[in-house]
């Protein structure tokens, strides 16, 4: 909840917390002490039967001020998917 802060469309939620911290010195100090880290882009492998293994980075991008998140998979520029998906793109596109 940290990094995105009172951003995902959650005000009450983010409100709450607030009042947490006011109101319980521990839950203050813990909340002051721990250091956030964003989330590492999770790698998603896929066995294609045609085009063989597939390796596609998964991105999850948040709309401000909504709960709605659009997931993205994205291959590694230079990557042999990445040239997979190329030739696919080339080929639709002629």
């Amino acid at each position: 909840m940290r990094p995105t802060g009172g951003r995902t469309g959650h005000p009450a939620g983010w409100s709450a917390l607030q009042v947490k911290r006011g109101t319980s010195p521990r839950f203050a100090r813990l909340w002051a002490e721990h250091d956030v880290e964003e989330r590492r882009p999770v790698v998603k492998r896929v066995p294609h039967p045609e085009l063989g293994p597939l390796e596609f980075e998964c991105r999850v991008l948040l709309v401000p001020e909504t709960d709605q998140r659009m997931i993205v998979y994205v291959p590694e520029p230079g990557s042999p998917t990445h040239a997979v998906i190329r030739r696919i793109a080339e080929r639709v596109g002629s």
